[in-house]
C-alpha cells in the first residue's frame, strides 16, 4: 500500500506479510513492513502469538489529554495524503 502526499509524491509504502489464522477465521498479518521513500529507512514489525480478546474494556482506549494541551478536531475527510493499493 503506497501513502501519497498531496503533490503525488510517495511518502511511503507498507506491506503486510507472513499471515496467520487468528482465532476462528480472522488471518492478520504477523509482519508488517513500511519503507519510508525519501530516506530509504525500513522498518519492520514482527508479532508472535497473537490472539483475539474475547471481552475488551472499550476504556482502554478512553485516553486523558495531558494538562495543558488543547485538542485540534480534524476534518475527517481530509488527511492531508491519499491511499492507493500496490496490486
Amino acid at each position: 500500500m503506497d501513502i501519497f502526499a498531496p503533490n503525488g509524491e510517495i511518502l511511503y509504502t507498507a506491506s503486510y506479510n507472513e499471515y496467520s489464522r487468528v482465532g476462528d477465521n480472522i488471518d492478520l498479518p504477523q509482519r508488517i513492513t513500511i519503507l519510508l521513500s525519501e530516506t530509504n529507512l525500513t522498518v519492520a514489525v514482527r508479532y508472535s502469538d497473537m490472539e483475539l480478546s474475547r471481552e475488551t474494556d472499550e476504556t482502554l482506549f478512553d485516553l486523558a489529554l495531558p494538562p495543558g494541551l488543547t485538542p485540534i478536531i480534524l476534518d475527517p475527510g481530509d488527511t492531508g495524503a491519499s491511499m492507493k493499493e500496490n496490486k
